[in-house]
């Protein structure tokens, strides 16, 4: 589904700069600020490091599958652009944590 977002956005990708920047930044803070604040917030109440990771993974990953499809369907075609830069967000956030697990590895 994602890529059916992208190929009928695919002139909004390559000619408005300025709307991906704006989505993706606003993306890249929400994932990356609400997991920060839950991991803060989880280790104030001493939850184990890889619990956290994981319960972090829970609260920040949404299904960009099930937002493409409904803003296909609820909202047009445009609506789907901020689902399809999710999908590259979620990504960077999923090798971020993957590189904090193996941080974690090492520290024990």
């Amino acid at each position: 589904m994602i890529f059916v977002a992208v190929g009928m956005n695919r002139q909004v990708f390559f000619s408005s700069p300025k709307i991906l920047l704006i989505v993706s930044f606003v993306l890249l803070l929400m994932t990356f600020g609400i997991g920060y604040l839950y991991g803060t917030m989880a280790k104030s109440f001493h939850v184990a490091e890889s619990r956290v990771i994981t319960q972090t993974m829970l609260t920040t990953i949404k299904s960009s599958g099930f937002s493409v499809v409904t803003a296909l369907t609820l909202f047009g075609r445009e609506a789907a652009i901020p689902s399809a830069v999710l999908a590259v967000v979620v990504l960077i956030y999923l090798i971020y944590l993957s590189v904090k697990v193996d941080k974690v590895k090492i520290e024990l």
